[in-house]
């Protein structure tokens, strides 16, 4: 039986690990606490559907349940990737706090590695805490400044990019250079950092974007409305699309997804496939959508299948407390 060259042996094992995409995002550690119905009240504040939940305010409130989980945009991407068996390279900075050890711990048992190099004393993880009350929640965050940096040896065919807590123009403009010297595809879910930063900026990344993510509450901030009620979800696609990037996908939670495919031409919707009463959690439904199309892009499929597939994984992960318990490892 005749030997198989080692240098062959060698150059499958680093295809086989090659990241296809660079993720530069956020880690989080979430911390979910259930609100028993006897301690607090939703109450109308206005005439729009706009609701404030009430507590008792100096007492000390019993709760059913806390878990503490890990989440962020990247380490949701990067987890949904992985278990569905695609490599990455995440940009994630994180510190040698408790918070940052507990996500390091989680990241690797999903066998996502962080380099060393995004690992220091300077770094403080994000932390949050998540109120649910009656299927809704209400979210109080803490996020630290971060340093992020992109290695010039590290050229992956899509370039995931969403809110952070770096230095926005610095790294946007880093990113900018990425995808033009290498020539990589850019995903841009635009979070706060981005939306709320320098105009010319996000304007730019959206017109360098192979595809652009995010949700309708999302698209109205970025395309300045005040008042959403006169333009619906398709004249917003079309808007984004006018700026400049290629595809562009619009979630609106219950109402499913739109989207527009820069290839074909369609402009398509796919209703929600989990019931409102299914619903557990919508904490990561977002970002496991997103993870869906670009697995379908990196496998030459198209946009309206990463689509269908995001429906899929996002009901999943709306069953589960968390953004990561129901991320799916296969279509079935």
């Amino acid at each position: 039986m005749a030997q198989i060259p080692f240098q062959v042996i060698l150059r499958y094992i680093q295809t086989a690990l090659m990241p296809e995409i660079m993720i530069i995002g956020d880690v989080t550690v979430d911390h979910f606490i259930t609100i028993p119905d006897n301690y607090a009240e939703t109450e109308d504040t206005d005439n729009n559907g706009t609701k404030e939940l009430l507590l008792p305010f100096g007492e000390k409130v019993p709760v059913d349940n806390v878990e503490m989980h890990c989440g962020g945009n990247a380490a949701n991407i990067a987890i949904g990737l992985k278990r569905l068996g695609i490599n990455s390279y995440p940009i994630i900075p994180v510190g040698k706090d408790t918070s940052s050890i507990f996500c390091l711990s989680a990241l690797e048992k999903e066998n996502v590695v962080i380099d060393y190099n995004y690992i220091s004393d300077e770094n403080i993880c994000n932390t949050s805490y998540i109120l649910r009350f009656h299927g809704e929640r209400t979210i109080l965050s803490h996020h630290n400044k971060k340093i992020y940096f992109i290695p010039d040896t590290i050229n992956t065919p899509y370039i995931y990019y969403s809110s952070h807590d770096g230095d926005n123009n610095q790294l946007s403009i880093e990113v900018l250079k990425q995808i033009s010297d290498q020539s990589s595809k850019l995903i841009f879910a635009p979070g706060n950092t981005q939306i709320k930063g320098d105009k010319n900026i996000l304007e730019t990344l959206i017109s360098k974007s192979y595809l652009t993510i995010c949700n309708k509450e999302e698209a109205y901030k970025i395309l300045s409305i005040i008042d959403g009620s006169d333009i619906d979800a398709i004249k917003m696609l079309y808007r984004l699309a006018h700026m400049g990037s290629h595809h562009v996908v619009i979630t609106d939670g219950g109402n499913g997804v739109y989207f527009l495919d820069g290839e074909t031409g369609e402009i398509g919707h796919f209703p929600s496939t989990i019931g409102k009463n299914d619903i557990v959690d919508s904490t990561g439904a977002g970002d496991a959508m997103c993870t869906s199309v670009i697995y379908k892009f990196i496998k030459d499929e198209s946009l309206a299948e990463g689509v269908k597939f995001g429906l899929m994984n996002s009901a999943s992960v709306l069953k589960y407390i968390g953004a990561q318990a129901g991320l799916l490892s296969s279509l079935s």
